[in-house]
């Protein structure tokens, strides 16, 4: 039987950083090897960086004003 993993914890947070250095080691000894990565573990290593808008800068870039020109319409 599998145990199951405790998502919320430091047992998850144990799980990243093994499952991490695994990588790590495998991609030593066969630098260009193709290895299919948990998503969790590949956003823990870094493989997605965040670069959405905050809510601070969604809302500053809503309160731009565009110069009249830009607001006309041509078909």
């Amino acid at each position: 039987m599998t145990e199951a993993i405790d998502l919320s914890g430091t047992g998850y947070m144990d799980y990243l950083v093994a499952a991490a250095r695994q990588i790590d080691r495998d991609l030593s000894e066969v630098p260009n090897a193709a290895i299919e990565v948990d998503p969790d573990v590949a956003e823990f290593m870094g493989a997605f960086p965040e670069d959405a808008l905050t809510e601070e800068e969604a809302l500053e870039a809503s309160l731009d004003e565009f110069p009249e020109d830009d607001m006309q319409l041509e078909f």
